[in-house]
């Protein structure tokens, strides 16, 4: 009987080790609960660090709620990445990684809207194609171009010797798509072409073939109607031939 007694006994302080090891076990790798609140702000954190040196601001609407994150060990650190080179804007995914001991150990999805707005230039008028810009034609405002085709115009860019690309409508957001420079020279134009060595010069007439401003390589037509030259623009009336 005394036997069976300290056989039982013996299986019965095993059993209790066993508890003990499995508690403590169970208690280090007990979840690690990262909740709604503290994501969103690591996020609203990674935004402003990407529109930090920007001339914009940005607004930030959630979709949907963050659902509580469990991560099945201790975390080190969480960071929040995007999968692109543009800054994000519009309805945007995010990647919410948490990562113990230099490594990731759990990745979180989350779409969101991002709302940009800044300072541009706004159309008081239609305005028509190859027309000269000047400050009366438009209204300096804080409007949103989240949605805007192109890249906006801002407000502290120059309008000075630009003209419109093409027709602008009036309230239209102007962009840099919109607009082109002035050009020095206009098809059409008869301009000298110079090509100048030292040992050699040459001068010779013809007529230019594109618009261009300053710098801008353009085709050009002999005044003879037989060949055509590649020139650099230098003024209003001359070219750089190019060999």
């Amino acid at each position: 009987m005394k036997r069976i007694f300290n056989k039982y006994s013996n299986l019965l302080a095993f059993c209790l080790t066993a508890l003990l090891i499995g508690s403590a076990v169970f208690a280090q790798t007990e979840s690690v609960i990262v909740g709604q609140h503290e994501i969103r702000q690591k996020i609203n954190a990674f935004l402003e660090s990407c529109y930090i040196n920007q001339p914009a601001r940005f607004e930030t609407e959630w979709i949907s709620d963050i659902p509580v994150w469990k991560i099945g060990q201790d975390i080190d650190s969480i960071a929040v990445h995007y999968g692109r080179n543009s800054l994000p804007r519009s309805q945007t995914i995010v990647r919410i990684e948490a990562y113990h001991n230099g490594r990731v150990i759990r990745r979180l999805s989350y779409s969101l809207r991002v709302r940009v707005f800044a300072q541009v230039f706004v159309s008081n008028e239609n305005i028509s194609s190859k027309t000269p810009l000047n400050p009366q034609q438009f209204t300096i405002a804080e409007e949103e171009i989240t949605a805007v085709s192109g890249d906006p115009l801002l407000a502290d860019a120059s309008l000075a010797n630009q003209q419109t690309r093409r027709f602008v409508r009036n309230g239209a957001i102007l962009t840099t798509e919109m607009i082109e420079a002035i050009p020095l020279v206009a098809r059409g134009d008869l301009i000298t072409l110079r090509y100048d060595t030292g040992a050699i010069q040459v001068e010779l007439q013809a007529r230019a073939q594109q618009d261009g401003g300053a710098g801008e390589e353009i085709w050009c037509m002999g005044a003879d109607g037989r060949k055509r030259y590649r020139a650099r623009i230098e003024s209003e009336t001359t070219a750089a031939l190019i060999p």
